[in-house]
This record gives C-alpha cells, structure tokens and sequence, in this order.
C-alpha cells in the first residue's frame, strides 16, 4: 500500500486495490501509552501519552508554540455518513484531531438483517456493514495510524439478530471494539428475548476470544431520552446485566465498557 500524504486526499482505490489480501495487522483492544513527565512548551504534563507524530492542536495552541498535549483516555467519534468512502475521508479527520476510537455506526434497520451482507451499499443513518466495507476502513486505518504515530482501535456493532455472524467476521477482520447487548435488541429493536440472549452467549464467546473491547447498548436509553437523567436507573441497570453476563461467558473485564452520549435528545 502507498504511504498517505499530506497535502493530497485519500485514495481510495489504492485501498481498494487488492482488498481480497488483506489482513489485519493485529487483534484486540489497544490503550494509550502514558507518557508521565513529558515536556511541551513551558509546561510538563504528569499525566498525559506519547503525543501524535501528526495531528492538529487545538485553536488556541498558536499563542503556546503550538503544542499539543494528548490526554491518557482514550478519545471516541463516532461516524454515521451513509457511504463507507465518505467515512474513511472522516477518519482520516478524527485522527489528526486525536481520535483512536473510531465507531462506525451501522445502517437504519441492520440489526433487523438475519446474515451477513455483501458489498459496499450506501445506507441510511449509518454505513451498511460487510465484510468488504469493515475490511477497507480497518486497512485505510493502518495507513493512518501509520500518519498520525498512533495505534487506532476500529469500532462497530455486534448486537442484531445477526449476532454471531458479525461476531466471527468482526474477530477475522481485525475489529477491536464492538457494541454487543442483548439488552439492546429486546428492549429498542423489538427482537426475540430468547433469542437475543442465546445468540449474546455465542457472540460474547467470540469477542472473548478475539480479545475485542465490548460496549452497551445501554447508552440508548439517554439517547432517545428528551431528559437523560429521567432514564439513569435504567441504564445503569441494564449496563450492570450485561456486564456480569458478558463477564460470565468469558470477556476480561477490563474489557468491558459503558459508553454514553450527551444528556439530551438533541
């Protein structure tokens, strides 16, 4: 693969050109490198990571030499263009600005597809994901990480009635963070309990082994909520199930996270 360039835009036939050879480059979850006594400019940070090797600081980083110290959290955003081609130009932004989790949200109606599907069709709210679509993003990412100087983790859903299918490609193709909840298809998809939980145990098996971090689906609780607060019980308990579920069928829990989302609807 050819190296990314600054000045030009990404290529994406380059990362389309032998797509069927493609494998990723590792497994599983990656955390920032903390970097304590680090110095930048006048100041000395204690806690913050191994900084970018390229990225764009922060506006009022030009009255302080431009610096640009990097926190130890990691930093999420969250991508819903529609066309996967659209969504890597986007990443490519998210990481200079100090992005290493890049969630991928998957098309209107997925979680209702009983399989896999094929190709890079466009969708609604959200990519459409196959193995075709997760496998360009996650190399397009290689070529990025190798820009920016830093390990990316490449992010998606597992939960639907598909679970267990997307579980296997998601471990095969080098996916590092997933969605799985089956909390999330009873209660806002509509979709079997039995089953929902059944196909969970198979799925959560899969990320276990796959050493793949795994997020709620608890967040849309607060999500569709017009006053977020008004629905903390339940998400705190429906994070607190699944996390002992998860823990149950194997997945380490330093593995296992909750994420959320601004407190209102908006």
């Amino acid at each position: 693969m050819k190296e990314l360039k600054h000045n030009e835009k990404l290529d994406i036939e380059n990362i389309l050109k032998d797509l069927d050879k493609y494998e990723p480059r590792r497994k599983g979850w990656v955390w920032r490198k903390p970097a304590p006594g680090i110095k930048m400019g006048p100041f000395e940070y204690r806690d913050a990571s191994e900084p970018l090797t390229n990225g764009v600081p922060l506006p009022p980083a030009k009255y302080f030499e431009n610096i640009d110290p990097q926190p130890t959290p990691t930093i999420t955003t969250e991508i819903a263009s529609g066309r996967f081609e659209d969504d890597i130009r986007r990443m490519r932004m998210a990481a200079w600005h100090g992005a290493d989790h890049i969630m991928v949200i998957r098309t209107a109606g997925q979680s209702h597809m009983d399989g896999l599907i094929e190709g890079t069709p466009q969708g609604i709210g959200g990519v459409p994901i196959s193995r075709k679509q997760v496998r360009a993003q996650r190399k397009a990412l290689d070529l990025i990480e190798d820009e920016v100087g830093r390990p990316i983790n490449y992010h998606s859903y597992v939960s639907g009635v598909a679970g267990p299918d997307v579980a296997v490609m998601f471990a095969e193709e080098g996916i590092n963070g997933a969605h799985q909840d089956p909390q999330y298809n009873v209660l806002y998809r509509n979709i079997n309990c039995v089953r929902s939980f059944v196909d969970a145990c198979e799925s959560k098996r899969i990320l276990a082994w796959a050493d793949i971090a795994q997020i709620d689906g608890a967040h849309n609780a607060n999500a569709t909520a017009r006053e977020a607060w008004k629905v903390m019980p339940e998400l705190i308990v429906q994070h607190a199930i699944n996390s002992l579920f998860s823990e149950k069928v194997g997945i380490k829990p330093e593995n296992i996270c909750l994420s959320t989302v601004p407190p209102t609807a908006t």
